[in-house]
C-alpha cells in the first residue's frame, strides 16, 4: 500500500506558505472569469458523469443551471440554495444524496484503510456522525473517543465538544489521533494538528483531500466541488472554508513539527485526470 518513497507530488520549486487561519474561500471565487468559470462547469460536469449518475442530458441540463447560479448569486448561502433547488426542481435529489452521502460504505473504507496503524486508545477529531470510529470499535476492538465541535453523533461512543482549537484532554492521553478529512474543514487548522501532536502518544492518522495539479485556475475548481460536495449534494451543515493543500505542503508541516512521516498513501493515484486526490498520511509523534 505504501507510497512513501514516491516523489510523482513533491514540487521542488513550489513556495512554501501555509496561512495558520482559514483562507475563507468562497464558491462565487470560481465565478469572476471565462477560464475558472469554464473549468467550474467542466468538473461540475465530472463529478455527475464519473459517478454515471444521471442521464446525459439531466446532467447537462444541472450542470447549466449551477453555473448560472454561481454568476447570478449575491453570497455562497444564495449560491448554495439555489444549486439545491435545481436539484430538487430536476427531480434528482433523493438520488444525488444517496450517491454522495454513502456514510457506511465510507466509514468500512476508511476503517480498512486506517486498521494497520491503530494503537489501543483512539481519540478521532472532527469525528462527524461516529460511524467511523464505531466501525473502528466494532472491527478492531479499539477503544474510541470522539471530539468534535457540535454534537451530531449517531453512535454510543462517548463524544467531547471542543473549540475547534485547544483539545480537553492531557498531553499525550491517547495513543493515536485520527484526523479524518476534519483539517481542510477547519478554520485553524495547523493549531489543530499541534493539539493533536501534544496529545497523540504513539501515532497521528490523517486523511486528506491534497491539490495535485498545481494550476490555479484548476486548484479553485478543486476546492468548489469539495464545497459542493459538502454543502450542496450532502447539505451537511459544516464549515467550508477548503483549506486544501498539497502533499508537499503537508509533508514540510510535518516536518516542522517534528512528525515522522511512517506511511504515505495516495488512494487516488490511478486518476491522474483529477486535480485533487485523497491522501492518508500516518506520523509519529
Amino acid at each position: 500500500m505504501s507510497d512513501i518513497e514516491s516523489k510523482s507530488y513533491v514540487h521542488p520549486n513550489e513556495t512554501f506558505h501555509v496561512p495558520e487561519k482559514s483562507r475563507y474561500f468562497s464558491p462565487l471565487d470560481v465565478f469572476k472569469t471565462p477560464e475558472t468559470i469554464a473549468a467550474a462547469e467542466q468538473k461540475i460536469g465530472m463529478m455527475f458523469t464519473e459517478r454515471n449518475l444521471l442521464a446525459p442530458d439531466v446532467a447537462v441540463k444541472l450542470v447549466s443551471r449551477m453555473i448560472e447560479a454561481g454568476r447570478i448569486s449575491k453570497d455562497a448561502n444564495d449560491f448554495e440554495k439555489r444549486c439545491q433547488q435545481a436539484i430538487d426542481e430536476e427531480g434528482v435529489d433523493k438520488l444525488i444524496r444517496e450517491n454522495f452521502d454513502d456514510r457506511y460504505g465510507r466509514a468500512r473504507f476508511l476503517s480498512e484503510l486506517v486498521g494497520p496503524f491503530l494503537e489501543d486508545d483512539i481519540l478521532d477529531v472532527g469525528s462527524g456522525d461516529g460511524l467511523v470510529g464505531q466501525v473502528i470499535r466494532n472491527e478492531h476492538g479499539r477503544w474510541v473517543t470522539l471530539v468534535d465541535v457540535v454534537d451530531i453523533n449517531r453512535t454510543e461512543l462517548p463524544l467531547i465538544l471542543f473549540d475547534g482549537e485547544k483539545l480537553p484532554l492531557p498531553d499525550k492521553s491517547k495513543d493515536t489521533v485520527l484526523l479524518i478529512g476534519s483539517l481542510h474543514h477547519s478554520d485553524h487548522p495547523l493549531e489543530v494538528l499541534r493539539e493533536a501532536q501534544r496529545v497523540a502518544g504513539k501515532n497521528i492518522i490523517i486523511v486528506e483531500p491534497v491539490f495535485i495539479d498545481r494550476n490555479p485556475t484548476n486548484m479553485l475548481s478543486a476546492q468548489l466541488i469539495d464545497w459542493m460536495i459538502s454543502r450542496v449534494m450532502k447539505r451537511d451543515d459544516i464549515p467550508c472554508p477548503a483549506n486544501l493543500h498539497s502533499a508537499f505542503e503537508w509533508e514540510k508541516i510535518f516536518e516542522e513539527r517534528g512528525l515522522k512521516m511512517v506511511e504515505k498513501y495516495d488512494f487516488d493515484r490511478g486518476n491522474a485526470h483529477i486535480s485533487e486526490h485523497s491522501f492518508m498520511f500516518v506520523v509519529g509523534v
